[in-house]
């Protein structure tokens, strides 16, 4: 007996350590995996009550974009983007009230004033930060459409400190907006827009604040 009780204590070290180890590289691993949600919510419902989720899953070098939206113009092509402040100061979606901009639809340009600018298109090449796109999702004929990409964390970080001067992106700090009613719809002729893009195209319809999410607190988008 008196043989093995150095052995079990040795035994217990060992088990401790081991213990340890694994906690902290479980731990590791979970540092690296961060994860982004936003509820998305109508931008002018009178015009269209858009509404859905979006989720980042940022893992590595890998950033995994997701979103699922609703109540859309069916068979419409939608603008989608990341917004935010050039000076890395935190964005907000607009108020739901009309009465704080004078009974007017919150345009693009009044956008601006809660979000920011447009930072990251959210097609199918995100990192090249081109606005101008033909392959943006297009809604199904009930208004709903599902939008999934991937991109490199790293080329996209360089990607806005070069066009922006942003040197830290931070992902918690930006909002997501959705664009575009039908084409008949009665907008007034004051309805700002980009230079030469008709303003039913940019018009926002949807918003959401990115907030970060622990995994453990529910399943999401991407898995």
């Amino acid at each position: 007996m008196t043989f093995c009780r150095p052995l079990i204590i040795a035994s217990s070290v060992l088990f401790s350590v081991a213990t340890v180890q694994a906690d902290t590289h479980a731990a590791n691993q979970n540092a690296q995996v961060r994860e982004y949600r936003a509820a998305l919510r109508a931008v002018n419902p009178e015009y269209v009550a858009g509404g859905g989720r979006f989720e980042m899953v940022l893992d590595g070098d890998q950033l995994h974009i997701a979103m699922t939206v609703e109540n859309l113009t069916p068979q419409m092509m939608h603008m989608q983007h990341l917004h935010g402040s050039r000076d890395g100061m935190g964005a907000s979606c607009p108020p739901l009230s009309r009465e704080a901009l004078n009974g007017e639809p919150v345009d693009l340009i009044d956008s601006r004033k809660y979000s920011g600018i447009t930072l990251i298109p959210l097609h199918d090449d995100p990192a090249s930060l081109k606005i101008q796109s033909d392959s943006y999702p297009e809604t199904d004929k009930v208004g709903g459409y599902t939008y999934s990409q991937k991109v490199s964390w790293k080329a996209l970080q360089q990607a806005v400190k070069k066009e922006y001067g942003l040197t830290e992106l931070d992902l918690s700090d930006l909002v997501v907006y959705i664009h575009g009613v039908p084409q008949d719809a009665d907008l007034p002729n004051t309805t700002g827009s980009l230079e030469g893009v008709p303003a039913h195209l940019t018009l926002p319809v949807a918003c959401g604040e990115l907030e970060e999410w622990n995994p453990q607190e529910g399943a999401g988008l991407i898995e």
